[in-house]
């Protein structure tokens, strides 16, 4: 593990640090909750920590790269900060985020790996259990809203590719369709209604766009082809021509 900060914890409104530290628990396994529907999240490693603030109305916690700049948020609500430190271990108590439902233990690890490096080429989700690829494209939908890129179809030209080797399941369409539309790390939905957003909020002209399917013939292994065919309904209803090969 790094010791360098990958979490602060923030005030929501300010985006003020209140602290800092290398790893979190109790968060994205949410082992931790309790009756109240709160978290136990406990700091490892702390940097740095205000110890003039034990209350936020309404926090975040922030992932941050190494240069300090936040590729990720989640909002915690009312947060209380303990400050009866366990050498570099703080504990903080936060209301129930609305993305718990999704989050899992391989979380914090793919964060780490975006925080030292983004993606710089396609694939590099390749190759781990379905946690971990559930976990990716997570991480691909939290980091775009985070850094506040738009949504749509933002690659050049006209024409895109979409190999389906590595594709296996719908999770991992949705990251291979955002790699394919944006570059790598690049999010294009992570569920149907998102695609449609996605579509709907893009600024080109889409009966230009052409989606070639490389290596279609895999596509047979998912399991929930309902989906897959809606997804093609989704694409000829905004004009983009799929191709297949």
């Amino acid at each position: 593990m790094s010791n360098l900060p990958l979490f602060r914890l923030v005030d929501y409104e300010t985006d003020r640090t209140i602290l800092s530290a290398a790893d979190v628990e109790g968060f994205f396994d949410h082992q931790s909750l309790d009756e109240q529907s709160s978290l136990r999240i406990t700091f490892r490693g702390v940097a740095e920590i205000d110890t003039t603030v034990s209350r936020l109305e309404e926090g975040a916690l922030w992932v941050v790269d190494s240069s300090g700049k936040c590729i990720g948020e989640y909002y915690c609500g009312d947060t209380k900060i303990d400050h009866s430190m366990i050498g570099t271990d703080a504990r903080v108590r936060a209301l129930v985020c609305a993305t718990t439902e999704e989050l899992n233990a391989w979380i914090p690890n793919i964060w780490r790996q975006w925080s030292s490096r983004m993606p710089v080429s396609r694939g590099q989700w390749v190759g781990e259990n379905a946690k971990w690829t559930s976990g990716w494209l997570h991480v691909v939908r939290m980091s775009w809203f985070a850094t506040q890129k738009p949504l749509g179809v933002l690659g050049e030209g006209n024409e895109f590719l979409l190999d389906c080797t590595q594709v296996h399941t719908m999770d991992e369409m949705f990251i291979a369709l955002g790699e394919a539309f944006n570059g790598p790390g690049g999010y294009f939905g992570s569920n149907l209604d998102a695609v449609e957003d996605c579509l709907r909020s893009s600024t080109r002209d889409l009966n230009t766009v052409v989606l070639r399917l490389v290596n279609s013939d895999r596509l047979k292994r998912i399991q929930d082809q309902h989906a897959l065919g809606t997804l093609w309904e989704i694409m000829d209803l905004h004009d983009v021509s799929v191709m297949w090969s």
